[in-house]
């Protein structure tokens, strides 16, 4: 049977995931991604470290696949990256990650300005610290000369396309969460470039996401021993890859993440523009549209808890807190968590935001502020998916992905806040599984994309305890208003916080 390599590359891992026609996982592999965080918002990643640690996962999938040949490749990836690099294609920069928040400011000043709406209304991201756009901005007036000096502005997929067959292309969902790229004509945006000084030359050439590439560069070719032509499928970037890969293609199907940050999608036929920094508006494919919001307090939330409040370092540290957040009743004993502890972006938008414990009292302790951290993970996606508007009547499930379906207290705490069933697949790499889905589009294995929903089993279902979620219904306004109290203080702090830094 034939055989799909699926390439799957976050921002904490990187997968290679076999999977066979059938949609079956067969072999899997994982490293790590390293971070670089040296300075107040710097959140950054080695290009050649990890280019290194997928070559080799992609040479031990070669090597490993003994019952069947390897059909093609495909590749999921992180969005909103960027890295600056030379003529020679040498790296200029580390990749600069969604989770940089250097560029805030020249977001919040490029909001300020008319043009902002126009290209919110044409490309695909809110205008954040997060995308490209703000990036570039950032880079050509505190990096100057290697703004200058740069010869392409890529992103890590760029990266190795380039590497293994000397071309500089984008996928058009990856260039859709860039900010610079025109949803609607599939074009580099003229106003988004005029903005940032970046000529088109500057930038990659973009492509379908089922395009392939088969002339491997020699040295490559002979890495994974190959003597035949392997189709390389360009693919998407992971949020819409995930919708795909869990089954969520259809308008009242709402496609739920939690990994290290977390993201609520749905697919529709056309790009949905509301007022300026709302949702966002990503290609899985020139048909079909994600749209939806992320969050950036995810997994990594609940971890910043067990390394730091519970002072727990061991790898069980994060099922221990689940297991003292279900000791606690809904509402933590009226203790409730603002968890932006990473700033935020949908649907508030703002990297100044902070965390922030409120109702504690002498009778709480470590396994109410755990319930009250998961809860707030949780909220703050509610409060994502009832910004949607009218999108949201349609949903009648929840297709639930990511590291968090490990833990049926969290599936079913989604359950309750959301007033939905949730759904599980048996598939943990919803990611890696909607590559595999595109790299089989893509080499004519399927004829549509909607002959995927076939390949897919349904896991355990999760439903509503409707006593809890009429308790979430209350818990839910409160929640979602402590922000508004709370905006002005957080600026604030984020300007004393530059005060004090600066005193001597």
């Amino acid at each position: 049977m034939k055989h799909i390599l699926a390439i799957d590359m976050g921002t904490s891992h990187c997968k290679a995931v076999v999977i066979n026609l059938k949609g079956e996982v067969v072999n899997k592999w994982q490293v790590n991604s390293p971070v670089i965080s040296d300075e107040p918002g710097q959140h950054e990643q080695d290009a050649n470290v990890l280019f290194e640690r997928i070559m080799g996962l992609i040479k031990k999938a070669f090597e490993e696949d003994k019952d069947a040949l390897i059909s093609c490749v495909c590749f999921s990836a992180a969005m909103h990256g960027l890295m600056a690099v030379d003529a020679s294609g040498k790296p200029l920069t580390n990749i600069i990650t969604w989770a940089d928040t250097r560029s805030d400011d020249y977001a919040a000043a490029l909001l300020e300005k008319e043009i902002a709406s126009k290209i919110y209304e044409r490309t695909g991201p809110p205008i954040h610290s997060m995308t490209p756009l703000c990036k570039l901005l950032w880079l050509s007036a505190e990096k100057k000369e290697i703004f200058d000096k740069a010869y392409k502005f890529i992103s890590l997929k760029e990266y190795i396309f380039y590497k293994l067959f000397n071309k500089y292309i984008i996928d058009y969902s990856v260039a859709s969460a860039t900010g610079l790229f025109d949803v609607y004509d599939k074009a580099w945006n003229k106003d988004a470039l005029e903005v940032t000084g970046v000529s088109e030359e500057r930038l990659s050439t973009p492509v379908e996401v089922t395009h392939a590439e088969t002339s491997l560069l020699p040295e490559y070719k002979t890495m994974f021993a190959l003597t035949r032509d392997v189709p390389f499928i360009v693919g998407a970037s992971d949020g819409a890859l995930a919708n795909l890969g869990c089954g969520a293609i259809d308008k009242n199907k709402l496609a739920l993440t939690i990994g290290t940050s977390g993201a609520v999608r749905v697919v529709a036929d056309k790009p949905v523009v509301r007022s300026l920094n709302t949702t966002f508006n990503y290609l899985l494919t020139a048909n079909h549209y994600v749209i939806g919001g992320p969050t950036n307090n995810g997994g990594n939330t609940l971890q910043w808890f067990v390394e730091n409040i519970m002072n727990d370092n061991s790898r069980e540290g994060f099922d221990k807190a689940l297991k003292l957040a279900a000791t606690i009743p809904v509402g933590a004993d009226g203790l409730l968590f603002l968890p932006y502890i990473y700033g935020e972006r949908a649907p508030i938008w703002n990297a100044k935001a902070r965390g922030a414990f409120i109702g504690l009292t002498s009778r709480h302790n470590n396994r109410h502020m755990a319930r009250a951290v998961v809860e707030a993970i949780c909220l703050a996606l509610y409060d994502v998916f009832s910004s949607m508007n009218t999108i949201k009547d349609d949903i009648d499930v929840v297709y639930a992905s990511g590291g968090f379906t490990q833990s049926e207290f969290w599936l079913q705490m989604v359950a309750d806040i959301f007033g939905k069933k949730v759904v599980v697949d048996d598939v943990a790499d919803a990611s890696a599984i909607g590559a595999a889905m595109i790299g089989m589009y893509s080499t004519g294995l399927i004829k549509d994309i909607a002959e995927t929903k076939e390949l897919l089993s349904i896991g355990k279902e999760y439903f509503p305890v409707e006593s809890n979620h009429n308790k979430y219904r209350q818990i839910f306004p409160l929640y979602k208003s402590l922000y508004q109290s709370l905006k002005e203080g957080f600026t604030k702090i984020s300007s004393l916080n530059k005060v004090l830094n600066d005193v001597k």
